[in-house]
């Protein structure tokens, strides 16, 4: 794989500083966190995109600018977490930025509210990205319980999409994604964590 061996170099140098509690860092980056956008679809109250007190610009990151770092940091990089106060997934080209950094040997991970998964081309696109992990935003396990947080989520749109996920996934032989339900326990939702369970199997 293009650039394993510098890679290594450099997570081996990352753990060295570690180990030795340096403070002058001898390594770059092993891991970056990127926000595709700060547009979201839901009005969850503690957030400040959702609440509308996020006092920025709103946007979506440009793709030839992505791509311009993806190519700078692809030596060095393991990791990229592609998320932030926004929905990845309304960034129209959310699905090309995944294959660049998979396509360049970086681990490409991300957090959705799980409500833009309801065509299967889409789905199947997104499989075929080679994207490693998908973490999705469930508390609730009952519209009643999700959408007191989730603002305008809809756990049938949650199952729709985790269903064509799933069947991309066995139509094209891959285990890929990793999809990882993210369940936050709060007062108003506790009384259904035990139902997490048989839901993800």
């Amino acid at each position: 794989m293009k650039h394993l061996l510098t890679k290594n170099i450099n997570t081996i140098c990352a753990h060295l500083v570690h180990v030795f509690s340096k403070t002058k860092l001898i390594h770059k980056p092993l891991y970056m966190m990127v926000e595709p956008t700060n547009f979201c679809n839901l009005h969850c109250p503690l957030c400040p995109t959702g609440n509308g007190s996020l006092n920025v610009p709103r946007g979506y990151m440009d793709i030839s600018c992505y791509e311009k770092l993806i190519t700078d940091t692809a030596s060095h990089l393991r990791t990229i977490l592609l998320w932030g106060f926004g929905e990845p997934f309304l960034h129209p080209e959310i699905r090309r930025m995944f294959s660049y950094a998979n396509k360049r040997g970086i681990v490409t991970k991300t957090s959705t509210n799980g409500q833009c998964f309801g065509n299967k081309n889409d789905c199947m696109e997104l499989v075929k990205s080679g994207i490693d992990q998908i973490r999705i935003s469930l508390d609730g396990l009952s519209d009643d319980t999700l959408q007191i947080y989730r603002k305008g989520a809809s756990l049938e749109q949650i199952i729709k999409g985790l269903e064509n996920i799933v069947n991309a996934k066995k139509k094209l032989g891959t285990n890929k994604p990793f999809i990882l339900l993210q369940f936050i326990v709060m007062k108003h939702n506790e009384h259904e964590k035990h139902l997490l369970k048989d839901f993800a199997l």
